[in-house]
């Protein structure tokens, strides 16, 4: 594996004494894809939410290509230190056609008034053309985000992560709501992005664990149940009894 990226050390977060996350320590390799399994209410979320700072925890350590991420606020973690997140359902401007949404995205984008600039460089145009290769929208950049597929539109929103050069990309649950076309193809997507950044991926279609993953995380109650191989995690008798049984 490649040196660490992320490194979380006994993170506990408590909600009035439920223990979502529970004394979880893991550590991700740089431009390594790590995928996050596990039964409803397992504390994937919660561990995500951590990451990205809009969950506090009670206890432990993050640390981030060397600097200490510990309780920082959310927009530093994003900006500051290059954590993107794409949530589970797409988050984009509508009314906006797909070329644009990626240029509000830019990062130091701060305004309209600002992207509008943006638009005149080639710097920038050519960034929005890779974004677009990426995300597989080349022919669909003019087109208003409202006229996509619900597939499409997540696929804009990781763009848009991917604008604001973030060195960890982290994707909760981008399947949901896919046909099985689409969830091939944002796997093909995962493996391109991967070339210059870490993914982390929290995802329950378990083919599409096995097309993107290096390393599977399956926790369980707030805690790491296992880690290993798609192979590894499949064969794993506590894996199958508490989530790949059914």
């Amino acid at each position: 594996m490649a040196d660490t990226i992320l490194e979380l050390m006994d993170v506990t977060v408590d909600f009035k004494g439920f223990l979502a996350v529970d004394a979880v320590s893991l550590s991700v390799g740089r431009g390594e894809v790590r995928t996050i399994i596990g039964p409803n209410g397992a504390g994937k979320s919660t561990l995500i939410d951590l990451i990205t700072g809009k969950t506090r925890l009670k206890f432990g350590k993050i640390v981030f290509d060397g600097a200490d991420i510990t309780l920082r606020p959310p927009h530093e973690i994003a900006h500051a230190y290059g954590i993107g997140r794409k949530f589970q359902g797409p988050n984009t401007f509508f009314d906006m056609s797909v070329f644009d949404n990626l240029l509000l995205a830019l990062r130091g984008s701060t305004g309209v008034g600002k992207s509008i600039f943006y638009r005149r460089t080639d710097d920038a145009r050519g960034k929005i053309d890779d974004i677009l290769r990426i995300i597989g929208l080349e022919d669909k950049k003019d087109t208003l985000v409202s006229a996509l597929s619900y597939g499409e539109k997540q696929w804009v929103e990781i763009g848009m992560v991917l604008a604001q050069d973030a060195k960890l990309v982290i994707l909760d649950e981008p399947t949901t709501g896919m046909t099985a076309d689409e969830t091939y193809k944002t796997g093909e997507m995962i493996r391109a992005m991967r070339k210059d950044r870490t993914i982390i991926v929290s995802e329950h279609d378990m083919d599409f664990v096995r097309q993107v993953a290096e390393t599977v995380t399956v926790m369980n109650q707030g805690k790491i149940l296992a880690e290993g191989t798609f192979e590894e995690i499949r064969q794993n008798p506590e894996v199958i009894r508490v989530y790949l049984k059914e």
